[in-house]
């Protein structure tokens, strides 16, 4: 069993198993083609750790909740030389877009805004970005 549950642990950001009795196991949903992104593996690692704390005890499995931080360092080591706290945003489609979930959930565990393209609107030569509070330029 353990062996299977290993397995299933690894393949968490791939396939989505559903207990149906006993022993017997379902496919609730892959994602083989289109990968759902970190965001999936990220809060299966978080529950898999919740419910099989024994496999983690026992096995030497490498942390990922360090990601965000490393995603949103990695961004920020990109911006234009001179910019010392680039802003850094998290771009969506929007709500009805598939991939919604986990461009929020990078967006919050990264601390950063979740935007849309009409979020940003050009004005004399610089982007600016709608907010609550007013446009915003950094």
């Amino acid at each position: 069993m353990e062996s299977v549950l290993s397995y299933f642990a690894s393949l968490a950001c791939l396939v989505i198993p559903l207990r149906a009795g006993k022993g017997e196991y379902y496919v609730l949903e892959d994602n083989l083609r289109t990968p759902s992104g970190v965001s999936c593996m990220l809060e299966d690692r978080k529950m898999m750790m919740r419910l099989f704390p024994e496999l983690f005890s026992r096995q030497a499995i490498a942390p990922v909740e360090h990601y965000p931080d490393l995603l949103l360092d990695n961004l920020r080591s990109v911006a234009p030389d001179g910019d010392e706290y680039p802003n850094v945003v998290v771009m969506t489609p929007g709500q009805f877009n598939s991939a919604c979930f986990e461009h929020a959930f990078l967006a919050q565990q990264m601390g950063v805004e979740l935007v849309e393209g009409n979020d940003f609107f050009v004005r004399e030569d610089s982007v600016s970005m709608r907010t609550t509070h007013g446009p915003r330029q950094d």
